[in-house]
């Protein structure tokens, strides 16, 4: 399995190895090759906040092409690896053979997974350019049709900077993993999972199916006090 973390985890590719010729002084901080960040020992822990900030920016690195990519190249340069036309043909491909296509999700209180494969090695192909093309678009709000008039992908672009994506290539496909800290945003990222999951069932026709976003419902504070009886 080929594995790509880009965050506070995923977005950004950091494999550090030391070899036998480093001294202990030089190999004293080995960075994590899972993690985005590269902490100085003596720095002071980074809040919430700022891993999130940093999460963003690396993302942004990798959609504009300054980043590392998917499979440990360069960014695509852009929204979408081979542009507007290639990215459409995917779709357009992968509605096609949607039969072909399985998919597995798993809601978190915090965000949600996604396992979407293939035993077609084209659609394989297809899935795992196909996570990283849209993360660009929408980071860099270069939206393609379907994603500027539903309200779940105009609740991704205007929120980008508020979750991290993790997406790993697994031998069939790909992995992807959405995490917030923010109510609404988690809500968003588990109904894009479940829109999609309606994508491969339906087909074209779910693009323009009647649709509203859930409404949160607010939990009551922990420190309110029960009324008596």
């Amino acid at each position: 399995m080929r594995t790509i973390v880009l965050c506070i985890t995923t977005l950004s590719l950091a494999a550090v190895a030391c070899s036998q010729e480093v001294t202990q002084s030089d190999s004293k901080s080995v960075a994590d090759s899972t993690t985005s960040r590269n902490s100085d020992p003596d720095a002071s822990p980074k809040s919430n906040d700022d891993n999130a900030d940093n999460h963003h920016k690396q993302r942004l690195e990798v959609a504009q092409g300054n980043g590392p990519g998917f499979r440990g190249g360069r960014g695509s340069g852009g929204a979408g690896a081979g542009g507007f036309r290639s990215d459409m043909t995917t779709i357009h491909s992968m509605f096609a053979d949607r039969s072909k296509i399985r998919r597995t999700l798993k809601m978190l209180p915090n965000g949600a997974d996604a396992l979407t494969e293939s035993d077609d090695e084209k659609i394989t192909a297809l899935l795992q350019d196909h996570v990283p093309n849209m993360d660009s678009r929408v980071l860099m709000n270069q939206p393609l049709p379907p994603m500027t008039f539903h309200p779940v992908f105009v609740g991704l672009i205007k929120n980008a900077d508020k979750y991290t994506l993790e997406y790993e290539e697994t031998e069939k496909g790909v992995k992807a993993s959405y995490r917030s800290d923010d109510p609404y945003v988690v809500m968003l990222v588990q109904e894009h999972a479940k829109l999609v999951s309606r994508f491969i069932k339906n087909g074209h026709s779910e693009i323009h199916a009647e649709y509203e976003l859930p409404k949160l419902i607010e939990k009551k504070a922990d420190t309110e006090e029960e009324q008596p009886h």
